[in-house]
């Protein structure tokens, strides 16, 4: 819709009282009439059916979802939808997730990462083990079994690792010693594995490189 005044091609003295018409003059943007000197705002929704696609600034989508969903790309529009791990979760610049975990263990380990979560793995003791720790010092869970279990670990996968490790007493208590990546001090020195039957003992464990350094024990719990 035009205006009542064109300036283009005029000469002389153009007379003022013509732009106030020229602002007073209405129009009109989708259903809404505005003249151009109004401050009135016009609605966005106004003249626009359906949906308004991306390409136009809108989602591509008229969906409203359910709550606790979040607007995720399906690479030509957007709509409402759950985060779900190996489907719609992408992290870029050589970061990969994945699930960590060993024979009774699941969870999640960010490689090469500052943040991991680990459950504790269950070992079978009994003989002579080897706990293998992963980022994020883990705990191990070892049964003793029927038999006298010898403990070694690999070595450590950071620097100042922690490790705990629950050494669980069956019906007939059984002895647990140390292997050579063991080291025990002068406090640790005389530990004897609890021996009632069906109680824990829990060990924490430091490790540097290739050694774990047997730091403490709270012997003897009903667990």
């Amino acid at each position: 819709m035009g205006v009542p005044n064109t300036f283009a091609t005029q000469t002389g003295t153009i007379p003022l009282s013509e732009l106030d018409v020229n602002f007073s003059t209405p129009i009109t943007i989708g259903s809404t009439t505005i003249a151009l000197g109004d401050s009135g705002l016009v609605p966005l929704a106004d003249g626009v059916s359906g949906v308004l696609g991306v390409n136009h600034g809108g989602i591509g989508s008229s969906a409203a979802g359910t709550a606790g969903q979040v607007l995720i790309s399906n690479g030509t529009t957007f709509g409402p939808g759950n985060l779900t791990a190996g489907a719609n979760i992408s992290i870029t610049g050589g970061t990969t997730i994945a699930a960590s975990g060993a024979t009774a263990g699941t969870g999640v380990n960010i490689n090469a990462g500052a943040v991991n979560i680990n459950t504790s793995q269950t070992v079978a003791g009994g003989s002579h083990i080897t706990l293998t720790p992963t980022v994020g010092s883990p705990n191990f869970y070892i049964n003793a079994g029927s038999g006298a279990t010898t403990l070694d670990i690999n070595p450590a996968t950071e620097s100042f690792q922690r490790l705990t490790v629950q050494f669980k007493q069956g019906g007939t208590p059984q002895t647990l010693s140390f292997g050579s990546t063991v080291q025990q001090g002068s406090l640790t020195s005389t530990y004897v594995a609890t021996t009632t039957p069906n109680h824990s003992d829990f060990l924490t464990f430091i490790g540097q490189g290739a050694t774990w350094a047997f730091v403490g024990v709270s012997p003897d719990f009903n667990i």
